[in-house]
C-alpha cells in the first residue's frame, strides 16, 4: 500500500509539471476559458505510453480541424503526448444541450485544470479526483 501511494504522487508531481507546460504554451496561442484534463489520465488509469488528453474551450474564429492543428504544433517541443480538442463555448453548450455522449464523458470524467481568471491547484485536483473515483482502496480490511 505504502509502496503505490508513493508512486502515484512521483507520478502525480511528473503529470502536474506537464500539465503546468501544456497549460503555459496552450494560453500562450490562443484565447482559452477552460482547459480540462479527461481521458486515461483524468481517470488514474493510464499507461506508460498513454496520451494527455485534454479538452480547451476557447474563444476562436480558427476552423475546428485548424485549431487543433495548432495546438498540437505548439505542443509539439514540448515532447508530451497530448492529444487537444477545441470548442469555442458556444459549441461546447450546444454539444452539452445536445447531450452529446463523449462530451458528457469527457465532463464526468474530466478535471477543470485551468479557468480564465481563476487559480486552480492541479496536484489538489489531481488528489481529490483520485480519492473520489479510488475511495475504496484506501480503506483497510479489518480481520
Amino acid at each position: 500500500m505504502y509502496k503505490r501511494s508513493m508512486e502515484s504522487y512521483r507520478t502525480d508531481k511528473k503529470l502536474v509539471k506537464k500539465l503546468g507546460s501544456i497549460i503555459k504554451t496552450i494560453t500562450s496561442i490562443i484565447d482559452a476559458q477552460e482547459i480540462i484534463l479527461f481521458g486515461s489520465f483524468a481517470r488514474g488509469e493510464q499507461k506508460k505510453f498513454s496520451s494527455i488528453d485534454i479538452l480547451i474551450i476557447a474563444k476562436t474564429d480558427l476552423p475546428f480541424i485548424e485549431r487543433i492543428k495548432k495546438i498540437i504544433k505548439a505542443l509539439q517541443p514540448l515532447n508530451i503526448p497530448a492529444e487537444p480538442l477545441v470548442f469555442t463555448p458556444d459549441e461546447f453548450r450546444q454539444k452539452i444541450e445536445n447531450l452529446d455522449p463523449f462530451i458528457i464523458s469527457a465532463i464526468g470524467e474530466g478535471i477543470l485544470i485551468w479557468s480564465k481568471g481563476q487559480k486552480i491547484d492541479i496536484k489538489n485536483q489531481l488528489r481529490f479526483k483520485k480519492v473520489e473515483s479510488e475511495y475504496k482502496d484506501l480503506l483497510w480490511e479489518v480481520e
